[in-house]
C-alpha cells in the first residue's frame, strides 16, 4: 500500500489534555481559527487522592482534544492556544504535537495542510523535527481494565509527573492468546504519560516490570516522539509528600 500513497506535505497530530469544561471551548477555538479536523474524547486524570483532597478537586475527568494540523503551523497553533488558555500556568493542562509519518488519503491530507490561519512568518517551520532535538516522549501503556493505578504508581516511582487514562476495548485477543499462550482481557485502560526523553526508558522498564504481559496487567508499553509540548500537570511525588506534611 505504501507505494500507492502519494507524498504529502507534513501533517501533525495535536493532542490537548485539559479540564473537562475546557474541551468544547478548545474545540470551538480551533474551529474559529479554521483548524476543523479534530474531535474530543473523555478521559480520567491521575492526580493522587492527597492532592485532590487538599485542593478540593472532586472530579478527575479530563477532555482530550485530538486535532490534525499542517506541519508548518505547529508552533503557531501552540502559541495561540497558550495565549487563549493560559497554559503557561501550572496545572492548567498540557498540549503536545506528535509527527504523522503518512496519511492514506492524499486529497484530504492536502486539504488539511492548507487549513488554519498561518503564522506571520510562513517559513518559521518546515514541518519536521530532528529526533535529537526532541525533548519529550509520549508513553502509552495499554493494560487490563482497572490496572491503571499500578501503572501510575510504578511510573511515579521513577519520576513521572502524571498521566491520563482512556477507556478502550481490545480486538484480536484470540490471535494474541494463541501466539503468547496467555489470556488477554478485552476491556482496556490506555494510560498516556508525557515525559522528558531522558526518563523514558526507566519509566517504560518500571511499568513493564509491574504491569507487562508477564503480569496480571497484561500490559503493552510503547513510546511515541513528541515534537513540542506546552503546559504541565505538576502533580509529582514531591508535591504529594509536601501536602502530606502540611496535613499532619
Amino acid at each position: 500500500m505504501e507505494g500507492d500513497i502519494k507524498k504529502i506535505k507534513p501533517l501533525k497530530l495535536l493532542i490537548a489534555i485539559v479540564d473537562m469544561n475546557k474541551g468544547e471551548k478548545l474545540s470551538m477555538f480551533l474551529n474559529d481559527h479554521d483548524y476543523k479536523f479534530h474531535f474530543v474524547s473523555i478521559a480520567e486524570g491521575t492526580a493522587p487522592s492527597e492532592i485532590r483532597s487538599y485542593w478540593g478537586f472532586e472530579d478527575t475527568q479530563k477532555s482530550v482534544v485530538w486535532a490534525l494540523i499542517p506541519g508548518d503551523s505547529s508552533k503557531h497553533v501552540l502559541s495561540i492556544i497558550k495565549n487563549e488558555f493560559m497554559l503557561n500556568r501550572p496545572n492548567t493542562g498540557v498540549v503536545f504535537i506528535v509527527p504523522i509519518e503518512s496519511f492514506a488519503d492524499p486529497v484530504v491530507a492536502d486539504h488539511i495542510s492548507k487549513c488554519g490561519d498561518r503564522p506571520e512568518n510562513k517559513n518559521e517551520e518546515n514541518g519536521e523535527e530532528k529526533m535529537d532535538k526532541r525533548e519529550y516522549s509520549l508513553l502509552m501503556a495499554i493494560v487490563k481494565k482497572a490496572y491503571s493505578d499500578e501503572v501510575m504508581a510504578a511510573a511515579r516511582e521513577v519520576g513521572a509527573k502524571g498521566g491520563t487514562i482512556l477507556k478502550a476495548r481490545g480486538t484480536g485477543e484470540h490471535e494474541i492468546t494463541k501466539f503468547l499462550g496467555i489470556t488477554i482481557e478485552p476491556e482496556k485502560d490506555i494510560i498516556l504519560i508525557l515525559t522528558k526523553r531522558e526518563k523514558r526508558s526507566n519509566i517504560m522498564k518500571t511499568i513493564y516490570e509491574k504491569a507487562g504481559l508477564h503480569t496480571e496487567g497484561n500490559g503493552l508499553i510503547l513510546a511515541l516522539p513528541v515534537d513540542e509540548a506546552l503546559g504541565s500537570f505538576n502533580l509529582n511525588h514531591e508535591m504529594v509528600e509536601e501536602i502530606k506534611n502540611l496535613q499532619k
